[in-house]
């Protein structure tokens, strides 16, 4: 667990932040900040330039498109190495779409970042590696690592990320 913060910022050295997030409440989103390194308060996440993704249990939106005017947009790599180089010119970059219940959120389009383990009821990272531009449009790489705290309890998404 978290003891009551909405995320856990670590530096691991060469560029390399770690992140761990408390998103166990339903309907409540915590929103992050990929330029600042930390978890910030959002009062109204259409207007509001100060974050770039949102926590919501397995859920994660980017503040571009339906989800906010910050034009971050998302776009997967298609490998688990988080060192490789890519041409970020040369992918698809989404925003979030949709409107009301259908929602498609941009972080999740491409086979989304896990996959669902019938066997246990759990959710296994997929490791992909994910591009984010940033509200200040940095690109940062992202890897989800695994959406269980240290206890197993579910809701406390911990990724990786570096600037690209």
């Amino acid at each position: 667990m978290l003891d009551g913060a909405p995320a856990v910022v670590e530096d691991s050295g060469g560029g390399e932040i770690l992140v761990a997030v408390d998103a166990s409440a339903d309907g409540e989103w915590v929103y992050f900040d990929f330029d600042g390194a930390r978890a910030v308060v959002v009062s109204d996440p259409f207007t509001e330039p100060t974050w770039d993704l949102a926590f919501q249990r397995f859920r994660v939106k980017s503040n571009g498109g339906v989800s906010g005017n910050g034009n971050v947009s998302i776009a997967a790599l298609g490998t688990e190495d988080f060192t490789q180089d890519v041409t970020s010119e040369s992918l698809e970059w989404r925003s979030d779409s949709g409107t009301g219940t259908r929602i498609k959120y941009a972080f999740t389009e491409d086979g989304s970042w896990y996959r669902y383990q019938s066997r246990s009821h759990t959710l296994e990272s997929r490791r992909q590696v994910i591009l984010v531009r940033s509200t200040e449009g940095i690109i940062y790489r992202l890897q989800m690592l695994t959406y269980y705290d240290r206890l197993r309890l579910s809701g406390y998404p911990t990724f990786r990320y570096a600037r690209s």
